[in-house]
């Protein structure tokens, strides 16, 4: 299915242009766990990091070129990230936080988007939807000519093309998460340096940035790259490496094993015929 949808993007040639790859993260930790043990049947356990109570949306776009021309840009419901919110002291504190962060992480605080209401906001998780990815795109220009690809969800739906791409293609549903240099790998190497920065988790605004600082990082560094593997230069040997989650010899192995196996088995015709019984039992006559 990759290798189809990447050929049909050739024919249609969509990969001689500049393509872009649009997606959402989060500031989530809902995964995180910690080499341990525990009963048996019991839970894997969890780690016991202190971390913040909300979970802010993050848009990304990467582009084939490599260049960061749409930085990701952060939505949050936490009022800390807010500026201009009055004159009381731990308000004042709060953005003389925020204005810190931002600037030791290289972060213009156009990236941060605080989309929660005036006063009393309780709400802790932002779901991705298509007004952040338009609030997102506005801060940017589109390149004229530029194609863009995504997920096929409602947030991206007669969205992006509104916004500025001349076309919008959707990756195949079973397979987006390998094809797509967002998902594999940018928010992936991102979070793992980020996880291992012992940064403070509980500061929002502190870890939040830093998340942003490093998706930063990887794009300049690799997203170009990743668009030739996930896409540009994919082919069956690699996409099978892809899936397998082994590169080279170690995802040929595999392969390799798995197919013996199944001659083995009996389970592939390519093998060598296995003997039958000279008579075979019949039940068609109702006799055994």
């Amino acid at each position: 299915m990759m290798c189809e949808w990447v050929e049909e993007r050739r024919r249609d040639g969509d990969l001689d242009k500049l393509v872009a790859s649009v997606d959402f993260t989060y500031t989530s930790h809902r995964t995180d766990r910690v080499s341990s043990y525990a009963p048996v049947g019991g839970a894997q356990p969890k780690s016991n990091m202190a971390i913040a109570q909300h979970t802010n949306c993050i848009a990304t776009c990467v582009w084939s070129d490599g260049k960061n021309r749409t930085p990701p840009v952060l939505f949050t419901y936490n009022g800390r990230f807010r500026f201009n919110r009055g004159n009381r002291a731990a308000w004042q504190d709060e953005q003389r936080h925020l204005e810190e962060c931002l600037e030791r992480f290289d972060i213009d605080r156009e990236r941060v988007i605080y989309v929660g209401a005036e006063k009393k906001e309780t709400r802790l998780y932002v779901p991705e939807s298509s007004d952040l990815l338009r609030q997102f795109l506005e801060l940017y220009k589109v390149p004229e000519g530029a194609i863009v690809f995504s997920d096929n969800n409602r947030s991206t739906k007669g969205v992006l093309t509104v916004l500025g791409f001349a076309k919008h293609v959707f990756y195949p549903a079973p397979v987006h998460h390998y094809l797509s240099p967002n998902d594999n790998r940018l928010h992936g190497t991102a979070k793992k340096s980020w996880h291992a920065s012992q940064v403070d988790f509980k500061d929002d605004v502190e870890s939040s940035l830093l998340l942003l600082n490093h998706l930063d990082s990887d794009i300049k560094a690799y997203s170009e790259h990743w668009f030739r593997q996930n896409i540009m230069e994919l082919t069956e040997e690699s996409a099978r490496e892809i899936i397998s989650g082994r590169r080279g010899k170690g995802g040929k192995v595999d392969a390799e094993r798995r197919h013996a196996y199944r001659i083995f088995a009996g389970l592939d015709a390519r093998g060598g015929q296995l003997e039958g019984a000279e008579e075979l039992p019949d039940n068609w006559d109702g006799k055994t």
